[in-house]
C-alpha cells in the first residue's frame, strides 16, 4: 500500500505550495517521523521527481478542467495540492488506476480540507485522462 508514502508525498508538495524548496530535508524528516520503508521513500522521490519535471502541463490540465469561478490560484493550497498529487498519479504513475487515484485525493480531502472541497476535486480529476 502506498498511502503513508502518499501522505509524505503529499506533505512535501505542500511544503513547496508554500514556498518551502527543501523537499529533500522534508523527505528526510517525515522518513524519521513515519518511519518509511526503502519502497516508500523510492515513491516519493519519484512523485518529486515528476512533479519537478511537470509541474506547469500538471497546473495546466487543472487549471482547463476547473469551472469558470475557480482558477488554481484561487485554490486553497491544500485543494491545490491534493489536485496536483492526484493529477500526477494519474497521467504519470502507471501501475495507479484513475479511480484510485481520486478516491485517494478524495480520502486526503476529507482528513486535510473542507468537505466542500471533495466535489471539486473529485469533478475535476474524474476529467483527466
Amino acid at each position: 500500500m502506498r498511502k503513508t508514502a502518499r501522505m509524505s508525498a503529499f506533505q512535501v508538495l505542500f511544503g513547496y505550495d508554500q514556498g518551502n524548496s527543501d523537499g529533500e530535508q522534508t523527505l528526510s524528516m517525515l522518513v524519521q517521523e513515519n518511519e518509511l520503508t526503502a519502497k516508500d521513500i523510492e515513491y516519493v522521490h519519484f512523485i518529486i521527481q515528476q512533479y519537478e519535471q511537470h509541474k506547469n502541463e500538471i497546473d495546466e490540465i487543472i487549471a482547463r478542467h476547473l469551472t469558470k469561478q475557480w482558477s488554481l490560484a484561487r485554490l486553497g493550497a491544500v485543494e491545490r495540492t491534493i489536485l496536483r498529487l492526484g493529477a500526477l498519479e494519474i497521467l504519470f504513475v502507471d501501475d495507479v488506476p484513475q479511480r484510485v487515484a481520486i478516491n485517494e485525493a478524495l480520502e486526503m480531502a476529507k482528513l486535510f480540507a473542507d468537505h466542500q472541497s471533495t466535489a471539486i476535486i473529485n469533478g475535476v480529476l474524474d476529467k483527466i485522462n
